[in-house]
């Protein structure tokens, strides 16, 4: 894969990664009860060693990070909580499943490019973060979609 192109697609991971920062960030804040604001701050932190870890990735590889991912993964992370509050206005049963069903979204989006680009690089110690970086999403979205699933269904638990 071209180099150019490697770093196009960390960059727009830096994007999704920062964006997650600031979505836990207001998530949490937001919790209910202990144990999901501890999860959720422990997911911030987790991706914001992602952030760390694409940003220094990209400037070993001769790239510098994207400036729109700067500003973009603040705006998009806090435009998802800024909705998400409002909808909890309106109703505070469904707004955290809703909140968390969204999160789940970007993990899951997070996995897909994530393979997208292991399926292309051959780079050893690139590889190597991609694939963490890609299994603590999917513990991510595991813990979100049982969070969702416990709210729904809170008899069952």
């Amino acid at each position: 894969m071209p180099l150019l192109s490697v770093l196009d697609t960390l960059n727009w991971f830096l994007l999704l990664e920062k964006s997650q920062v600031y979505l836990y960030g207001g998530l949490a804040k937001a919790a209910q009860d202990e144990e999901t604001k501890h999860a959720l701050l422990q997911f911030q932190d987790t991706e914001s060693e992602h952030v760390d870890t694409l940003t220094t990735a990209i400037e070993r590889m001769g790239g510098s990070p994207s400036k729109i991912s700067l500003g973009a993964g603040f705006l998009s992370g806090l435009g998802l909580v800024k909705a998400l509050s409002m909808l909890e206005r309106w109703d505070v049963q469904t707004a955290p499943i809703i909140s968390y069903k969204s999160a789940a979204a970007f993990e899951r989006r997070a996995i897909k490019d994530y393979h997208a680009l292991l399926d292309r690089v051959e780079h050893g110690d690139l590889r190597d973060i991609l694939w963490r970086h890609l299994i603590e999403e999917d513990l991510h979205a595991l813990w979100l979609a049982r969070k969702v699933d416990e709210m729904q269904y809170p008899s069952s638990h």
